[in-house]
């Protein structure tokens, strides 16, 4: 079982209803305003104008996306910015335990790491920005603990 959610497909969960004059007031769930006019955005079990429900990350307007979003801890996210901080699964390529939102992550082709499980697989060094580091079949290794073809080599990235 994971620990995120997909919590909305705008074909499904986060759908706009038509209702000629609501019967009861409606309040968006991020800015706490009124909601007018002849559609309403429902996403999470809350009602959103649409120019409020955006990606934590990169502000786009979700309502506006065909596709899902994602919440992870308080952050709503589209696609491409949760798998861009946390990896397809929001699991550590290392220990296999979740990742927090807002922790900050390395990155080795698609797998993603906490920072303390960044490190050599044999000798546990803990790389830095701008290291050297090598991917053997998956595992992390430093310069001393790699044995293969040295043309495919990596330098760490910056923090995410």
């Amino acid at each position: 079982m994971s620990n995120f959610s997909i919590v909305g497909d705008k074909d499904k969960d986060a759908k706009k209803t038509g209702e000629e004059k609501p019967k009861e007031l409606k309040i968006c769930a991020k800015c706490e305003k009124k909601i007018e006019g002849k559609f309403l955005l429902r996403a999470l079990d809350r009602f959103w104008h649409d120019e409020c429900l955006k990606c934590s990350y990169c502000n786009t307007q979700l309502a506006d996306l065909s596709f899902k979003f994602y919440l992870k801890g308080d952050l709503i996210l589209c696609k491409r910015d949760y798998i861009r901080l946390f990896g397809a699964t929001g699991i550590c390529s290392r220990c296999l335990k979740t990742i927090p939102p807002l922790e900050m992550v390395m990155r080795a082709r698609e797998h993603v790491y906490h920072l303390d499980c960044f490190a050599c697989q044999i000798c546990r060094y803990r790389f830095c920005v701008g290291d050297r580091f090598y991917l053997h079949y998956n595992a992390v290794r430093c310069q001393d603990h790699y044995y293969g073809d040295r043309s495919y080599f990596y330098q760490t990235p910056f923090f995410l």
